[in-house]
């Protein structure tokens, strides 16, 4: 699309240039005339009727046989001519010789008429005699029809027989178009040429018809161009021909009409048809100089519109311009002040453009330009960036690969080089844009993060193995340790004290091994407090007085190892202080343990330990319970390891131990191991 056919200011779409006058239905006609008046006038001679050969037309004037025989060839001629387009070789063929065959009998005609002008007499019958006027006209006729091949350039060389070509046939027009005239006005040498013989009226209609179809032709070239133009130029030299060669004969046509009927005299028809030629030529031309004024207004609007839509467009032009000059300024401001390596490659990847941080990795804006691609690759990496590069240029595609470049100092630093293509408005591939980031420290922190994982499991691995180790060597003391005391309390059946001193040892060394398979199990993870709980009374409290306890378990608490083992102290000297001075002495008393997480601080929990004795058992007080040994690790173990406080409440027929306890983090420094037992 160009500036002419579209206006960027609005987007509408201008009309296009004018073309040419479509003369399709001038050339069927004339045929139709020239193919139906020479038909019909041999079938009148054929069959002796003399009004066929006149056409109806008139008596004295009949189309001649050769007449009829060259208006008839010029027509299929020019049908033929006319189809040169569609059917190429053939058509041209035919009516080039269709035109030879009215050349010829033209010729032949003209060439009697010479020959009768010198006085020698040729015998022809009259129905063969054509006029002088005829045969000039059929000879030049056909002589149009000896043009170039349809299609031919105007400036081209067959633009010279063009107007050869279309000069015979506006001849033609002028013969057949004064034979008209001289037959509407009675005026014998314009239709005779003085001569014996006349042009009959069809046969001055089928030339003058024949002549316009074959000089409208090709209407592209010479002389047609001109008029079959629908510029303003061709629409006035159609309009006022029109005018001219019907209104003026018309006018004078009734002027004749007039003085034979002795309306006017001669002087005065002259003067009205001199008055209203000359007002028809006037009117013809008012409307010419009306049409070229509107062509030449429109054509002024049209260069005003033309220089108002350059100076929008020039503008426009200069803002694109700021924009691209303001957007290639944040790109290389982008660009200059970014870490990473960017670069801009033709199709071939060499460097176009690189900024200052390439210019410091490379050494030089200069070098680096200079520098060929592969040169500053490391040799161990040549082989994957050559293949992904290839691979990017054959399929214009975005590509991403690691390597490691060749730093000014010689250092080898890792790139993560990516880019993406760059192509212009047809998608023709232009080249490449990216970035290479510089990747070292990355590798040097994942190559450090793995040491230190290897080194890690080596450590977990030695761990486990010790754990196990002592896991196995606990376990065998404490097996000992209980088989001993469990001898020493058979041996001393006969003192009951003793003997119940070595019960609650063995009761405290069974409640340390199951804290301690408890610990070993988790593997330095958290453990339930609910279990630990379970697990100690079960182990410490005899059979007959489990019942008496009940856990009130309402949350879910899980603590580290060593605040594990410190609750686990705790319960036991409870344990041991209840059998010794406390609820358990008595058949009729009861403990009740429980735990909760205050909803404000989801690090700490409460431990209560509530004990109700019997109806007339002394009280705490009595006991000495207070400031006993066992309370005393129960502070400390509760105010160091767990965090919290503690307190003790006594009273007639209960005791309570209160403890509030902060969470450690959970230990992720160890994965459970197993326990060899």
């Amino acid at each position: 699309m160009t500036l002419a056919d579209s206006n960027p200011l609005d987007g509408r779409r201008e009309p296009p240039a004018p073309g040419r006058v479509d003369v399709t239905l001038i050339t069927h006609v004339a045929a139709a005339t020239g193919i139906g008046v020479g038909t019909i006038a041999l079938i009148g001679w054929a069959a002796d009727r003399p009004r066929l050969t006149t056409i109806g037309v008139g008596i004295t004037d009949p189309v001649k046989i050769l007449t009829a025989a060259g208006l008839l060839a010029a027509g299929i001629g020019l049908l033929a001519l006319a189809r040169e387009r569609r059917l190429g070789a053939i058509a041209r063929t035919l009516g080039r010789i269709c035109g030879a065959f009215v050349l010829l009998l033209g010729g032949f005609s003209l060439a009697i008429r010479a020959m009768e002008h010198f006085g020698v007499d040729v015998a022809i019958a009259p129905s063969m005699r054509m006029s002088l006027n005829t045969a000039l006209a059929l000879t030049v006729l056909g002589a149009s029809f000896m043009s170039p091949r349809s299609g031919t350039r105007q400036s081209g060389p067959g633009s010279r027989s063009w107007w050869c070509s279309q000069g015979a046939a506006l001849a033609a027009v002028t013969i057949g178009y004064v034979a008209i005239i001289g037959h509407a006005y009675s005026a014998d040498l314009l239709f005779g040429f003085s001569q014996d013989v006349n042009m009959a009226f069809p046969s001055a209609v089928s030339v003058f018809a024949l002549g316009l179809a074959a000089f409208c032709r090709e209407r592209d070239v010479a002389l047609a161009a001109e008029v079959t133009s629908r510029m303003a130029g061709g629409n006035v030299l159609r309009w006022v021909v029109l005018a001219a060669s019907v209104a003026i004969p018309a006018i004078g046509w009734l002027r004749l009409q007039a003085q034979d009927r002795d309306l006017v005299d001669y002087r005065l028809g002259a003067a009205l048809f001199a008055a209203t030629s000359v007002l028809l030529l006037a009117a013809g031309l008012w409307i010419s100089a009306r049409r070229l004024n509107r062509a030449e207004q429109s054509q002024v609007d049209a260069q005003a519109a033309l220089r108002s839509l350059a100076s929008t467009l020039e503008h426009r032009v200069l803002e694109r311009t700021s924009e691209l000059q303001t957007s290639e300024q944040r790109f290389r401001l982008l660009a200059e002040t970014t870490p990473a390596v960017v670069f801009m490659a033709d199709a071939s990847f060499h460097f176009e453009f690189l900024n200052s941080t390439a210019e410091a990795f490379f050494g030089s804006r200069e070098a680096a330009l200079g520098l060929r691609w592969m040169d500053s690759v490391h040799p161990d990496d040549r082989e994957v960036a050559a293949r992904r590069l290839r691979e990017a240029m054959a399929g214009a595609d975005a590509f991403e690969f690691e390597v490691r470049l060749r730093r000014v100092d010689g250092e080898h630093r890792w790139m993560n080089v990516h880019g993406v293509p760059r192509r212009d408005s047809t998608g023709r591939l232009l080249g490449f844009i990216g970035a290479g980031l510089d990747t070292t420290d990355s590798h040097r922190d994942r190559e450090a993060l793995r040491e230190a994982l290897s080194n890690r499991e080596e450590a977990l691995v030695r761990e486990r193995s010790l754990r196990r180790e002592l896991d196995h060597r606990v376990r065998n003391n404490l097996a000992g340790l209980v088989g001993l005391v469990t001898f020493y309390e058979s041996s001393m059946r006969g003192a009951p004290e003793a003997a119940a001193v070595a019960s609650t040892i063995r009761a405290k060394i069974l409640a340390m091994k199951e804290v301690h398979d408890i610990i070993a199990k988790a593997g330095g993870g958290s453990i339930d407090l609910l279990d630990l709980c379970t697990r100690l009374i079960r182990a410490m409290l005899p059979d007959q007085r489990r019942s008496h306890l009940e856990i009130r378990s309402t949350d879910e608490v899980r603590v580290g190892p060593q605040q594990a083992a410190a609750l686990a102290i705790i319960v036991q000297e409870l344990v041991t202080n209840s059998l010794k001075h406390g609820a358990m002495r008595h058949d009729e008393g009861r403990i009740a343990l429980s735990w909760s997480r205050p909803p404000a601080d989801h690090r700490a929990f409460i431990l209560d330990w509530a004990e109700s004795f019997p109806p007339g058992a002394p009280s705490a007080d009595d006991r000495g319970r207070d400031g006993g040994l066992g309370l005393t690790l129960i502070e400390g173990f509760a105010r160091t390891d767990l965090r919290g406080d503690c307190s003790f409440q006594a009273g007639p027929g209960r005791w309570r131990c209160s403890i509030t306890a902060r969470l450690s983090e959970p230990s992720t420094s160890m994965p459970p191991s197993p326990v060899t037992t």
